[in-house]
């Protein structure tokens, strides 16, 4: 890899994820793992994570009654079941019986 080709793939890192952690601060301050700050006092999420603060993942997409500990997961809440979670397994409770 030649020099420019070097600082080429530096620059469009920077440009794709802005400043390093080490660059702007924000108040408060941005999850340093899902985020990071811009000049203008705003945190950017990296892929996956959102909130003011990057600190709240993103559920697979079409999870309906989930939760998530990292980005992509749907972790059913109770009573509901299913790769989406949308499979309600309590008795009775959207269909009379």
């Amino acid at each position: 890899m030649t020099a420019t080709e070097a600082l080429l793939r530096v620059l469009l890192l920077l440009l794709a994820f802005g400043h390093s952690t080490y660059g702007a601060e924000c108040f408060p301050a941005c999850n340093p793992q899902n985020g990071f700050c811009e000049d203008d006092n705003v945190c950017r999420c990296q892929p996956g994570w959102q909130g003011p603060l990057c600190d709240q993942c993103m559920t697979s997409p079409g999870c309906l009654h989930g939760l998530c500990e990292e980005p992509g997961q749907c972790i059913c809440t109770d009573g509901w079941d299913g790769e989406l979670c949308d499979r309600d397994v309590r008795a009775c409770s959207s269909t009379p019986c």
